[in-house]
């Protein structure tokens, strides 16, 4: 008899650990998550970006992924950084989109905002923090 449990990796994630979890694009709109701790960590944690299910991104079209902040969970967020923009661009369910190691000057709380300019509505990502071990 064999028993197989797979493989258990530093990316296993608990629900309340998602920054996103398989959240919907918009169509010509904006996705954005809660507030979450992530700056101030001494370049220790990434975000990961995943495709939830199947994406295109036409020629005409783009996702742009940015990281706002603040000093305080409830107060007001400020771009920090455009991570990426993405046109032109496939990827197959639960392909990695992007990796982001954050500056040293993000404040404490965060939010990822994701913007689209065409149909995206079909489309979902996950997104969660990673340890990384030094």
């Amino acid at each position: 008899m064999s028993t197989s449990i797979g493989v258990i990796g530093s990316d296993l994630k608990f629900a309340s650990e998602y920054i996103l979890n398989e959240a919907s694009l918009k169509s010509a709109g904006v996705t954005e998550s809660d507030a979450f701790m992530l700056g101030q960590a001494q370049s220790s944690q990434e975000v990961v970006l995943i495709a939830a299910t199947d994406i295109t991104v036409g020629a005409a079209s783009k996702i742009i992924v940015e990281i706002f902040h603040s000093d305080t969970k409830d107060g007001s967020f400020t771009l920090a950084e455009k991570i990426s923009e993405f046109t032109d661009t496939t990827w197959g369910i639960g392909a990695e989109m992007l990796r982001y190691v954050p500056n040293s000057n993000i404040k404490l709380f965060c939010k990822i905002k994701i913007t689209t300019n065409g149909d995206q509505s079909a489309d979902k990502v996950t997104c969660y923090p990673v340890y990384i071990a030094r």
